[in-house]
């Protein structure tokens, strides 16, 4: 698969069409959405079998199983964090990709990447951008809550999920970087990633009985068959997303691919939050240090 087109493919998947089928799904009871979870990463688990035609894979790629076990959690405190605030769960979307960053400049020298110099003019403006408008973000939930009152205020228990699947989804995409840049090949990685993501969500549903049964606030309400089909659309896109992301990854440098990549899906995000009118645009600030981040990744993007 070319480099290039690996880039675009993950960027659509994962950035644009994924928080789509997240932002359905994940409004419900924590129960419900441990179920869903499961549901997808059954669906994701039979995606990869019908890639590489095969389950097994190597024991020296245990650690990624491992890996697949922990990042289910990140999602189910992702899930959890989403449903009380969609623009907030954005902020700490954006900072997950900070510490990969940091890790892969240190130990894997990829701050060399950045030695061009439209290069670090891109990769500055989108991180800036992105830091900003997280700041500005997180600085309009705090006035809009006090303007609703109490009733409407995030809870402390949010910024805990959203700290630890900031670290989880940092620390797996730190090491995902580091097993394509090893030669690790992508059919192992798959296999392994999404057979542990399925004993993961596994050990989720047999616990789910301890959980809270009380719909959340705004569930958006599902049949059968549209549940079935959004938790399958989300599997594809979360797959064909880590797949193409991989691809990319044995090609680029992480520094240089993930604030491209953390652009598309904060805009992904940032979509449908103003869709599901969680975020106005009438917001001009926001949509102008949004549009300082698009134009680094336009910027990453004609470099290469």
């Amino acid at each position: 698969m070319n480099a290039y087109v690996a880039v675009l493919i993950s960027v659509i998947a994962g950035g644009l069409l994924a928080p789509i089928g997240f932002t359905v799904l994940g409004d419900t009871s924590a129960r419900n959405r441990v179920r869903r979870i499961f549901l997808q990463y059954v669906f994701a688990l039979l995606i990869v079998i019908a890639i590489t035609g095969d389950l097994r894979f190597s024991l020296d790629v245990w650690p990624i199983f491992v890996t697949g076990i922990f990042v289910t959690g990140g999602v189910f405190f992702q899930w959890r964090a989403k449903a009380w605030s969609l623009s907030r769960s954005i902020i700490f979307l954006s900072l997950a990709n900070v510490i990969p960053l940091i890790l892969s400049a240190i130990f894997l020298h990829e701050w060399r990447a950045l030695m061009n110099p439209w290069l670090a003019l891109g990769v500055s403006c989108a991180l800036g951008g992105l830091g900003l408008h997280a700041w500005h973000s997180f600085r309009l939930a705090k006035e809009d809550e006090k303007k609703k009152g109490s009733k409407q205020k995030v809870p402390g228990e949010f910024y805990i999920y959203g700290v630890v699947f900031m670290v989880i989804f940092g620390v797996a995409t730190f090491f995902e970087n580091n097993w394509a840049k090893t030669g690790v090949p992508i059919s192992d990685f798959l296999r392994a990633w999404y057979s542990g993501t399925f004993i993961g969500s596994f050990a989720m549903l047999c616990g789910s009985g301890l959980l809270s049964d009380k719909p959340s606030d705004g569930e958006r309400k599902l049949n059968m068959t549209q549940e079935v089909a959004m938790t399958f659309f989300l599997a594809a896109c979360i797959v064909v997303s880590l797949w193409t992301m991989f691809v990319s990854l044995q090609y680029f440098e992480l520094t240089v691919i993930l604030p491209f990549y953390s652009v598309c899906i904060v805009l992904g995000y940032t979509l449908v939050s103003v869709f599901f009118k969680e975020w106005k645009l009438s917001d001009r600030r926001g949509l102008v240090l949004l549009g300082l981040g698009i134009v680094g990744a336009i910027i990453i993007a004609t470099v290469r």
